[in-house]
């Protein structure tokens, strides 16, 4: 198709070769290849002059529509290289979403006001690719996915602890093997398991799991059991 079109386009089959570096023979086997391919006459030729046929006006018309799609693409492409637009669509932890991510959004978009930003608030480990999120900002270590990019963002300390009442009655734990009997919230969450991963061996047990740091954090208040949660 596109020997085809610059062949019409420059009038001349040495010239098409010329400009796609291509001999002249090249040019002309390719031409012929994609008449038998369509099964009609694309171009009338003679020793001295070159035309389309009806055919070949339809099929010239169909590749400018092509090459001017494919312009128009790239440009598109070199825009958002320029500056950023479109729809950035992310997830985050409710309590970093709301305290440290929201307050700075508006910022962010008086900075790039040619894009719009669509944040879920979610505990939960999503599926970036499944659920077509173009990015993900989570508390975490080294991610399981390869195929994934990472970049870190800020260091996060983390905090384990519970209410006076629930030390006063249960003791406070010396070392981190003493939390094994204790009523530990929400042990399958993510701060919980980067702990572990410095402290293995240790069985934790617990009542309760919400996806949720602040409302762990609430029951945590209200005196039911010990928390492990970013500062």
């Amino acid at each position: 198709m596109l020997v085809f079109a610059e062949v019409v386009a420059t009038g001349s089959f040495t010239k098409a070769a010329r400009r796609l570096g291509l001999s002249k023979a090249s040019v002309s086997r390719e031409v012929a290849r994609l008449e038998r391919r369509l099964g009609a006459q694309l171009l009338r030729r003679t020793t001295r002059s070159m035309s389309l046929t009806e055919a070949g006006e339809a099929f010239y018309a169909g590749c400018q529509r092509v090459a001017e799609e494919a312009e128009q693409a790239l440009r598109s492409v070199g825009e958002l290289q320029a500056e950023p637009r479109g729809e950035i669509r992310f997830c985050a932890p409710v309590s970093l979403g709301q305290f440290q991510i929201a307050p700075r959004l508006p910022a962010f978009l008086a900075r790039y006001p040619k894009l719009t930003v669509r944040m879920e608030l979610t505990d939960r480990l999503v599926d970036l690719v499944s659920e077509k999120f173009d990015l993900a900002l989570r508390i975490s270590g080294r991610l399981a996915d390869a195929t994934l990019v990472q970049r870190r963002v800020c260091p996060i300390r983390f905090v384990v602890c519970a209410a006076p009442g629930y030390w006063r009655r249960q003791g406070i734990p010396r070392e981190p093997a003493e939390l094994a009997r204790h009523n530990c919230l929400g042990i399958e969450a993510s701060p919980w398991r980067l702990m572990l991963s410095r402290a293995r061996g240790i069985r934790l047990q617990g009542d309760l799991h919400i996806d949720n740091g602040d409302a762990l954090r609430r029951v945590a208040v209200l005196g039911h059991g010990v928390v492990c949660l970013p500062t």
